[in-house]
């Protein structure tokens, strides 16, 4: 009776330390790493609760760790972000203001294109100036050997007529 006493007693032992060891884990495998088991022993089963809590305590370390890191990317991620933004907003200007200088461009060369035209314009004109101002000074050279003709002629009737009035 007293084996059968102490056998029931020491299954009722391993079944709550059994118990515990299993709602432990189920809570840890459920993502609560705060749940550590109760040690009650210094044999090789509190050994291994032990090692199993060192190994919570490891696991709750790392997931730390990670979480921090995750933040850390995220806040980077946010950053990068703001900075694609405002450089897609500084390329938006840039482009804005090349194309108003394209603008710019293309009504500075119509208006040299336009002096450019009148410029050769006004040297068809001074050419046909020219022209007209040769023409003109043919004809004044015409006009003066044709006056110096006449002249001389006049000149000739005068002398004729001053000869015939003496005689």
């Amino acid at each position: 009776v007293l084996a059968v006493g102490l056998g029931f007693l020491v299954s009722w032992f391993i079944n709550q330390a059994a118990g515990n060891v299993n709602k432990v884990l189920k809570a840890v495998a459920d993502g609560d790493l705060t749940q550590r088991l109760i040690i009650t022993s210094d044999d090789e089963i509190g050994e291994i609760l032990a090692a199993f809590n060192l190994t919570i305590n490891s696991l709750q370390s790392i997931v730390s760790g990670m979480s921090e890191f995750s933040r850390s990317i995220f806040a980077e991620a946010e950053s990068l972000k703001h900075t694609a933004e405002d450089l897609n907003k500084m390329t938006s200007d840039v482009n804005s203001q090349s194309n108003e200088a394209a603008a710019a461009t293309e009504e500075a060369s119509q208006k040299i294109k336009n002096i450019a035209d009148a410029t050769i314009q006004v040297s068809t004109q001074i050419s046909q100036v020219s022209a007209a101002s040769e023409e003109g000074s043919t004809s004044l050279k015409k006009i003066e050997t044709s006056t110096e003709e006449v002249s001389g002629n006049l000149h000739t009737v005068a002398s004729g007529a001053e000869e015939m009035s003496r005689s």
